[in-house]
């Protein structure tokens, strides 16, 4: 369930009232928040990552969770900023409780100082009494992602006037495979295999894992020599992909 203006609780009407351009999201707003994350990214020092989302944007949100909100800022028709909050059954050590995970936290750097601490200051007291609103099951436990050097956005959270508690969790750490291709295109023929072509598909197998130190175990060559069904990818006479139908 999307909580937006049309049903929100009162208390969270009232307060995205007192913020000048916030207000609570809407399904017809769906595009035009896509297209505000797909322009901008979130930075921490030299790394700068971003998402591509789709036209419908509260589709991840659905999937998360039947409760989901997002808060934008809107200044001439545009959105300058956005937040959204998701929130799930689970467990805190050992009993239940819901948990909330607070999400695409963006703000259009080319807005003024004014519109941006508007809307960090309405987004931290939205998480702020999170636990006094029914609509979200009076959530009291956050989980989010923050890159190190991205100071805003740990700010949004944790400013005097009111000072949310942060407790890592645990470091994100990216890594990129040096031996992946880079992308590309290319015209390939796929075509069932045949019982002549499952050493060359085995192999095949062997050499991808290879690339990730991984390797086929006994148990793992008997379960692929027993499928029924193989498609390969070739390219001349080398295969550059494979699906198989195992037999369990």
């Amino acid at each position: 369930m999307l909580i937006h203006s049309a049903n929100s609780s009162a208390p969270l009407h009232e307060l995205t009232s007192r913020f000048p351009g916030v207000r609570l999201a809407n399904p017809e707003d769906s595009s035009k928040i896509a297209q505000f994350i797909n322009t901008t990214s979130m930075s921490s020092g030299s790394l700068s990552v971003g998402f591509t989302r789709g036209d419908d944007y509260f589709a991840m949100l659905r999937l998360q969770s039947e409760k989901h909100a997002a808060l934008v800022c809107e200044e001439e028709g545009r959105i300058v900023a956005c937040g959204a909050l998701s929130v799930r059954p689970s467990s805190l050590r050992g009993q239940p409780a819901m948990l909330g995970y607070l999400q695409d936290l963006r703000v259009d750097r080319d807005t003024s100082q004014k519109v941006r601490n508007g809307f960090y200051s309405c987004f931290a007291e939205f998480v702020r009494i999170c636990p006094q609103l029914v609509d979200f099951d009076h959530c009291s436990l956050f989980l989010t992602a923050i890159l190190d050097k991205n100071v805003p956005a740990k700010l949004a959270l944790s400013r005097q006037a009111f000072p949310l508690e942060y407790n890592r969790v645990v470091n994100y750490k990216a890594h990129v495979w040096p031996k992946l291709p880079l992308p590309g295109t290319v015209t390939a023929k796929a075509a069932a295999g045949s019982a002549q072509q499952q050493p060359d598909i085995l192999a095949f197998y062997e050499q991808q894992l290879g690339k990730f130190a991984f390797d086929l175990t006994t148990r793992d060559i008997e379960r692929l020599s027993g499928h029924s069904l193989a498609v390969s990818v070739r390219e001349g006479d080398k295969i550059v992909a494979a699906c198989l139908l195992v037999q369990t």
